[in-house]
């Protein structure tokens, strides 16, 4: 079967065929995702990828021996490592993407509640709250590149940091007339 997509990060290939399901191989082709496991997979950071099951209106097997199909409800998120193994369970609304973001840690969502899951101790923690019920997003906010040299939370002129260094070789003044 032909390939769509076939990217390598590291020792690993993330692959979507030609019949739109996805898995993990080795670089000698042994496959440690099964095809079809997933209904996404992300690619890996800090050896770790985001994987996302099938939407309701997807008609690609969950598990093609014996035919479960995704179900009627929202997608459910979880991440893998390279070796195929669930670190974080398919079972949050949202991960947020951390893919070749330079990032230590990323947001996990579930039932409405955020969660901080650091790659390297692996730990999932809540973040603070006030006693208001709000939480303090300002810790996450700054690990987050893109947005903090030049101007913290806006970008300057509209353009994130990765832009101004790229674009404007680091001259954030450069943006200035740019229609």
């Amino acid at each position: 079967m032909n390939n769509k997509i076939e990217k390598t990060y590291g020792n690993v290939k993330v692959i979507e065929r030609a019949d739109y399901t996805w898995g993990v191989t080795d670089l000698l082709g042994n496959i440690i995702v099964p095809f079809g496991k997933y209904g996404w997979i992300d690619g890996f950071d800090h050896g770790l990828a985001r994987v996302k099951s099938f939407s309701g209106t997807s008609r690609i097997p969950l598990d093609s021996e014996h035919g479960a199909f995704g179900s009627p409800e929202r997608p459910k998120w979880g991440i893998i490592n390279e070796a195929g193994e669930e670190v974080i369970p398919l079972e949050y609304d949202n991960i947020w993407n951390f893919l070749g973001k330079n990032r230590e840690n990323t947001r996990l969502e579930k039932d409405g509640e955020k969660y901080t899951f650091t790659f390297g101790s692996r730990e999932i923690e809540e973040p603070f709250k006030y006693d208001d019920g709000r939480i303090d997003d300002y810790d996450f906010m700054d690990d987050e590149p893109g947005w903090g040299s030049y101007d913290k939370y806006g970008g300057y002129n509209g353009y994130d940091d990765f832009t101004i260094d790229s674009a404007f070789e680091g001259d954030p003044d450069a943006t200035w007339n740019i229609d």
